[in-house]
């Protein structure tokens, strides 16, 4: 438990050292505000030319939502969760606004991308429906688990020693958000199969195209990608829980 000075309590001693609280959380935290901001502005000008330039529809509706959303649950809201001065009844409340939106914009981008693969099957309206069923089947839980996992956080005023601690002060959570990220997980297979199915069979048909190859290229690359970094959340939701 070297790096920080005891605080005389066990429970917080061990979520201190397994950096589920203190600055280790908040540098995370500052840090993916700033990536995402800039992912943003590299990325700005095409938007600007192919979405807000582009006819409104439903698709442009659900794209400007979810990119937007991450500027309130990512760059404002968990930053003020992390620094802001609050009372404990505040810390309670606002977690519930800050998981639905984290998982309502989540759920957006999948669906994005859920129509990208219903695109590339040429609009098949049986994959459409099953698509839709098992929509509502993996996120319904994942949506709940992530509710059921703001409900168990508990938290405590900070001890005297740390008298320039900013933010909630979190001293139990249960592993239940595990299972918003198995769902996640569960979602990026499917349409990753999919993908690597259609792509398989277009390339063994001979009809795919420059644009199509980077379609099904770049397509494979990001679900695989989103794969890795669902796995990896796993990973770290269990692994820190143990150590503490």
């Amino acid at each position: 438990m070297s790096g920080f000075v005891s605080t005389g309590d066990p429970l917080i001693d061990a979520l201190l050292a397994a950096g589920l609280i203190g600055p280790f959380v908040t540098y995370s935290d500052v840090s993916a505000s700033t990536v995402f901001l800039y992912d943003y502005l590299l990325t700005l000008s095409m938007e600007i030319d192919l979405i807000w330039r582009s006819p409104w529809n439903v698709i442009k509706i659900i794209f400007i939502i979810q990119r937007y959303l991450p500027f309130i649950d990512t760059c404002f809201l968990t930053i003020y969760r992390q620094l802001g001065k609050l009372t404990i009844a505040q810390c309670e409340i606002l977690p519930y606004f800050n998981g639905f939106m984290y998982m309502f914009g989540l759920a957006l981008s999948e669906i994005l991308l859920s129509i990208r693969v219903w695109a590339i099957w040429d609009r098949n309206m049986k994959l459409a429906y099953f698509q839709a069923v098992l929509f509502v089947i993996i996120w319904s839980p994942a949506f709940y688990a992530m509710y059921a996992y703001v409900s168990s956080l508990r938290y405590a005023n900070p001890p005297a020693n740390l008298l320039d601690y900013r933010g909630c002060f979190i001293v139990d959570a249960k592993e239940y958000v595990l299972w918003s990220w198995v769902g996640v997980l569960l979602w990026n297979t499917v349409t990753l199969t999919f993908t690597l199915i259609h792509s398989f069979r277009s390339y063994r048909a001979g009809l795919v195209s420059g644009l199509a190859a980077v379609i099904y290229r770049d397509g494979a690359y990001f679900y695989v990608y989103l794969f890795i970094f669902s796995a990896l959340n796993i990973v770290f939701t269990t692994t820190l829980q143990a150590r503490i």
